[in-house]
């Protein structure tokens, strides 16, 4: 039961990265390994304490959550693009795997992808933007009416979907779009219409605050 619950979950996380990037609302960060024999292109992402380096040409992807009844402890999903089957599931604060569920077919790719995770605090004087330094130079993402400035997967933190109902004057519920900024302990609620914040659904460490403002400082509604 758990391990389909498991399933199951990553397949949700990757269809709402998936609607986000159809939306606009999702920015690829990536470098050069320097490996001349592949010269493949890797992206960085942290999540908490974990780090891990994911080369396009792996055939997995690592996406951020939180897990366990009270959100905690956050945890890294890596899944096999091709077909879904495989998952591992990795502590975000330990690096310990919490569950395994990975094919055989699988097993090498992940094992290499493992062997690039490392654990540490996060350090925000030098972490990535927002936490520190100015907004990159790349193109605005949009989601519904208001475009901001993705995070670097690498400062640990990620953008993500978040969709309700909204009741006016009695009327029937109509859909509600916000956006939500969060790295496993912190989370910032955001109007996809308006860009300001939703306080019931906010949530922010003093630590983080700086960096969350950073980032907020960015939103801008399009339009009247």
């Amino acid at each position: 039961m758990i391990r389909e619950l498991i399933r199951r979950r990553a397949v949700y996380l990757l269809a709402v990265l998936g609607l986000l990037a159809l939306a606009g609302g999702v920015a690829l960060w990536a470098y050069d390994r320097g490996d001349d024999s592949a010269q493949a292109q890797v992206q960085v992402v942290r999540w908490v304490n974990v780090t891990l380096a994911v080369p396009e040409d792996s055939g997995l992807t690592a996406v951020q959550d939180f897990w366990g009844p009270d959100s905690t402890p956050p945890a890294i999903f890596i899944r096999s693009l091709e077909n879904g089957d495989s998952v591992i599931v990795i502590d975000a604060e330990t690096g310990k795997v919490i569950e395994d569920l990975v094919q055989p077919k699988d097993r090498a790719a992940v094992d290499q992808l493992l062997q690039s995770l490392t654990v540490s605090p996060l350090d925000r004087s030098t972490a990535a933007w927002p936490y520190s330094g100015e907004p990159p130079k790349v193109p605005r993402e949009r989601f519904v009416n208001i475009t901001y400035i993705a995070p670097d997967p690498a400062s640990g933190l990620q953008v993500s979907l978040q969709v309700g109902d909204r009741v006016a004057d009695g009327s029937p519920p109509e859909p509600s779009y916000g956006l939500g900024l969060q790295n496993g302990r912190s989370i910032l609620s955001i109007n996809a219409y308006t860009g300001e914040t939703f306080p019931e659904t906010t949530s922010i460490l003093p630590e983080d605050k700086e960096a969350f403002d950073r980032f907020l400082s960015t939103v801008q509604p399009i339009g009247p």
